[in-house]
C-alpha cells in the first residue's frame, strides 16, 4: 500500500530503472482513479444522508489520508467506512438503497450468528461501503471496549475529502 509514496519519492531520482518507475507510476495512477471513484460515491452518500438528516461519520481510509498524511494521494484507499447510530441503521439503509447502493452481504444467518457491527454494500460507482453501527466489529471485543456511538456522532468535525465536506470523528 505504499506504492504511491514510493513512486512520488523515486520518480525523479537518478539510477532507478525505468521499468520500476513505470510500474510504480501505473500503480499511482490506478490509485488516483480509484480515489476519484470513491470520492464520487462519497459525494452521493453525503448528499443522501444529509438530505435525510441522519447522523453519520466517515472513518478510516479517506479520512486518514486527509488527516494524517502530508498529501492524500500518498495513502491508498479503496473503500468507504461509515459509522451510523444503530437506532437509525434501517433508515440509513433505506436512504442508501434509494441513492443506488446495493447489498453485498446477503447471508443474514451468518451476519446474525457473528453479531458483527457492519454490513457491506456497493455504491453506484463500484465503491465498497462498510456500514458500521459500532467502531468495533467483533461482538466479543465490543463487550470489552464500550464506545458511545451516539455521543461520538454528536462530536463530529467536518473534513474535506476531494470536493466534498463530510463529518468525521473528533480526535477523542
Amino acid at each position: 500500500k505504499v506504492a504511491p509514496a514510493v513512486y512520488l519519492h523515486l520518480k525523479n531520482a537518478d539510477g532507478v530503472p525505468s521499468d520500476i518507475i513505470g510500474l510504480l507510476q501505473e500503480r499511482y495512477q490506478q490509485q488516483i482513479v480509484r480515489q476519484l471513484q470513491v470520492q464520487a460515491d462519497l459525494a452521493t452518500l453525503a448528499t443522501a444522508l444529509g438530505d435525510a438528516k441522519r447522523a453519520w461519520a466517515a472513518v478510516k481510509g479517506p479520512v486518514l489520508a486527509e488527516r494524517l498524511w502530508a498529501r492524500p494521494d500518498l495513502r491508498q484507499y479503496i473503500d468507504l467506512d461509515i459509522l451510523v447510530d444503530r437506532r437509525s441503521f434501517g433508515t440509513v439503509l433505506d436512504v442508501l438503497f434509494a441513492a443506488g447502493a446495493q447489498m453485498i452481504d446477503r447471508n443474514w444467518e451468518l451476519i446474525e450468528r457473528q453479531v458483527r457491527a457492519e454490513i457491506s454494500l456497493s455504491l453506484p460507482n463500484g465503491t465498497s461501503l462498510d456500514l458500521h453501527w459500532h467502531v468495533v466489529n467483533s461482538a466479543v471485543l465490543r463487550r470489552q471496549f464500550r464506545f458511545d456511538t451516539p455521543a461520538m456522532l454528536q462530536r463530529t468535525l467536518p473534513i474535506k475529502i476531494g470536493s466534498t465536506v463530510v463529518p468525521s470523528l473528533d480526535p477523542t
